[in-house]
């Protein structure tokens, strides 16, 4: 009987990068894939994104798959006839997407993961398994990592995009990005000094309906400036959907597109999928370390609804700058300030969240930020439980900061206090009233 530690369904970037951390580890993993290997299009990567992987040890991935650092973005608004070029100070670099997948395979086999064919699916007997072909595995943690292939088709198809992929008769000096708002969409084209231009063309699936691959080509040289030599693909779903759950009984780990599929026009897929394996991974070392599953299961769905937020956000604010909107970020949410010459107290009762610590998530006390929604464990050197020491019992700011001063480091006190009435957190309260600060 096969029993892995890990079973991880698809060996995208997330299932990969997963993989590679997991047997780093030390765990037993086995990544189950379809075999088929993507296409070789170009993928852009965020500067955060680059950080963030390099941290991760993939740098080796990265130097491969890499095909120039974008040095334009050009915007274009027809209807309007605007056209704004930029030169981008936080540069995406441009990768092939193929390239990067056999990198990252490559990097999570040297890791000791071992890699099956085929399509797996998972079922219960009556524990979470995974079926491929006839043989069966009974892993503690499953992994899913199967991107929009695992989501309801129904909803997949909220938004499609039509790929296509030409040669620029005039190639820039240097890779190029460009994005048009369209009467039916918008679209989204990454140029190279080699000539290699690919793009897709995003819009309601409506549009696409019942047309050949032939009319799909016109449509697309009638909305867009593209040579003739032109070769379309096939239309594939590109909605902004985030499943309800990250995580579900067994337990089933969905991270990548399998839990969050991002609408391109706010594209930083690669990092969600970067982020949410090493999530996965510390859920996963947590679970069979024996650690606090409940820990380890809450922290993964506080995580997965701040990038569904986050998400959300990134998509509305780019297609209000398509549209020629105000694209400024909303001003973060900051509560009334309370009267500072009255006694103040936490909002909120010193309560339990989950936290990363040392590649293991364990509970930890904090103190909830109401504006945000976020549950602060530390603040700066200080943890929560000292900080709502430190504000017991209530007194006006004046006193609260000298508390705080005569324990942390200068300014940082003043620093804390302004946060914690700005996010709400510090309230009214009489001398008397009941000590928010106990858990």
């Amino acid at each position: 009987m096969d029993r892995p530690d890990i079973v991880i369904l698809g060996a995208g970037p997330a299932g990969t990068v997963a993989a590679m951390l997991a047997a780093a580890q030390g765990m037993d993993v086995l990544i189950i894939d379809s075999g088929h290997p993507p296409a070789a299009r170009i993928e852009s990567l965020p500067p955060m994104g680059r950080a963030l992987a390099y941290d991760l040890g993939l740098q080796p991935a990265l130097d491969a798959a890499f095909l120039g650092r974008v040095a334009s973005i050009d915007l274009h608004r027809p209807a309007s006839s605007e056209t704004r070029r930029s030169a981008p100070a936080d540069a995406p670099d441009l990768l092939d997407r193929a390239t990067l997948h056999a990198a990252l395979h490559t990097l999570a086999r040297r890791s000791g993961a071992k890699l099956a064919t085929g399509r797996g699916w998972i079922g219960s007997s009556p524990t979470p398994t995974v079926a491929l072909g006839d043989r069966r595995f009974f892993p503690r943690v499953i992994i899913d990592a199967r991107g929009r292939a695992a989501l309801p088709r129904a909803i997949r198809n909220a938004v499609a995009a039509l790929p296509f992929r030409t040669v620029s008769p005039a190639p820039p000096p240097a890779p190029r990005m460009e994005v048009t708002a369209l009467a039916i969409g918008w679209s989204w084209i990454a140029t190279l000094p080699s000539g290699r231009c690919e793009g897709a063309l995003f819009t309601d699936p409506r549009n696409l309906a019942g047309l050949t691959a032939t009319r799909r080509r016109a449509m697309l040289l009638s909305h867009l400036a593209l040579a003739e030599d032109l070769h379309v693909g096939r239309p594939c779903p590109a909605a902004l959907h985030a499943a309800p759950f990250a995580t579900a009984t067994g337990p089933i780990l969905r991270i990548g597109d399998a839990a969050l599929a991002r609408d391109p026009v706010a594209a930083h897929g690669l990092v969600h999928a970067f982020r949410s394996a090493t999530h996965a991974v510390a859920a996963a070392a947590t679970i069979l370390g024996q650690g606090d599953a409940s820990a380890a299961l809450a922290f993964l769905e506080q995580r997965h609804a701040k990038a569904c937020r986050q998400a959300a956000e990134g998509t509305a604010l780019a297609l209000a700058g398509l549209r020629g909107e105000s694209a400024h970020p909303a001003e973060p949410a900051r509560a009334a300030v309370p009267p500072l010459n009255r006694p103040l107290r936490l909002s909120r009762a010193l309560h339990e969240a989950p936290v990363l610590a040392n590649g293991r998530i364990v509970w930890a006390k904090a103190i909830h930020l109401p504006a945000s929604g976020e549950d602060a464990t530390t603040f700066g050197p200080s943890d929560a439980a000292t900080i709502a020491h430190l504000l017991d019992p209530p007194a006006p700011v004046a006193t609260l900061a000298r508390r705080l001063d005569a324990v942390l480091p200068a300014t940082l006190g003043h620093a804390i206090l302004k946060r914690l009435i700005d996010e709400g957190a510090l309230v009214p309260s009489d001398q008397t009233g009941s000590r928010a600060t106990m858990a």
